[in-house]
């Protein structure tokens, strides 16, 4: 897959819906090697003996999401209050650039490049799609 830039990625990641978002990042933590379920707005990823809790959230321009018995906090939007709310509370924070990263650095291109036309990419962004059987 060819990069794309962190701002558009940010965008075209916050322009999804909620459970879109969410079921993402269950998809790239899947591409990790992590088994992993959806429960509402989180991921529970499990591998081996390890298990993490993976709330995903846009927080919005005011307040900061529940962080209780979360490990990684996923953002649609980098905000130095929620930064700062995860750190406090020992919450790895992910937010839109480092989440782009990950799926440009931490997984195969072929893998990346199927996972960001499945879930991110989208008619508006100019670029062509492809759309899976049963997938909106």
């Amino acid at each position: 897959m060819p990069p794309v830039s962190v701002g558009t990625f940010a965008s075209e990641f916050r322009g999804r819906s909620a459970s879109d978002r969410t079921a993402f990042v269950a998809a790239l933590w899947d591409a990790r090697g992590w088994e992993t379920t959806v429960e509402a707005d989180t991921v529970v990823a499990e591998q081996e003996d390890e298990r993490r809790r993976i709330r995903v959230v846009d927080p919005g321009r005011f307040g900061t999401p529940d962080l209780d018995g979360v490990d990684v906090l996923v953002t649609a939007r980098d905000r130095a209050a929620v930064r700062d709310a995860a750190a406090d509370a020992g919450v790895a924070y992910v937010p839109p650039a480092e989440l782009r990263d990950l799926l440009l650095y931490g997984i195969d291109r072929d893998t990346a490049a199927r996972l960001y036309t499945e879930w991110i990419d989208h008619p508006s962004s100019g670029r062509s799609t492809a759309t899976e059987p049963g997938r909106p």
